[in-house]
């Protein structure tokens, strides 16, 4: 897949791709999805740098960041178990 870069127009543009992660249903899209709402949070976390009024914001990030830490483990795990035994011949 091409190199994509995410253009911030809104401090809030991380929550968008947040949440396409979360309601993504097919497991072949998800780890892009994360990726890319992982990259946002991350730009948003640079942006609060020294500012001491966005305390909210930080909340709702740790709170994504843990949500998706728990999508992978949940979703991309059991799916890479999975392949693993389908490659294996043990369906």
């Amino acid at each position: 897949m091409a190199a994509r870069s995410i253009i911030f127009d809104s401090r809030y543009a991380w929550k968008d791709l947040y949440t396409a992660a979360v309601l993504e249903t097919d497991n072949k899209q998800l780890p892009e999805r994360i990726r890319l709402a992982e990259e946002s949070i991350a730009f948003r976390l640079i942006s609060l740098t020294g500012c001491e009024e966005e305390d909210e914001d930080l909340r709702e990030i740790k709170a994504a960041l843990e949500a998706l830490e728990v999508l992978k483990q949940e979703r991309l795990s059991k799916q890479n178990s999975k392949n693993r035994r389908h490659q294996y011949g043990r369906d």
